[in-house]
């Protein structure tokens, strides 16, 4: 299962050029996270600190605006999401929910840089 949570984020451009050994030890500190279908990762507004690599399932990213809710695009194994928040750590501008089961990387921006942890 690891070798191909190694090869989903090497897939990535943003990992893309990250040794594999590298990626393993990452991945070790990173939890897998499930979602069943119609709960929320996370909703717009939230506090952020991580993003997520969907490894399995379809998620949808939804926005408010004026009192309604709209679908901005829907995600599938190997996209990521929430990237955002591991740069500016600023609250979630989106909610993003599962539309079936799904499970993630859930990678925090203490996970990719030690002088964040507590």
């Amino acid at each position: 299962m690891q070798a191909a949570r190694i090869e989903l984020l090497q897939h990535m451009p943003v990992f893309g050029g990250i040794r594999a050994d590298v990626l393993q030890f990452l991945l070790g500190l990173c939890p897998i996270v499930s979602v069943p279908a119609n709960e929320f990762f996370f909703r717009e507004n939230d506090q952020a600190d991580s993003m997520f690599v969907l490894e399995a399932g379809i998620a949808a990213v939804l926005k408010s605006w004026g009192g309604r809710e709209y679908l901005l695009r829907t995600l599938k194994e190997g996209d990521c999401f929430g990237e955002m928040a591991i740069m500016d750590l600023f609250p979630r501008s989106a909610s993003v929910r599962a539309v079936e089961d799904c499970t993630a990387i859930r990678l925090s921006a203490a996970n990719l840089s030690p002088g964040l942890r507590p």
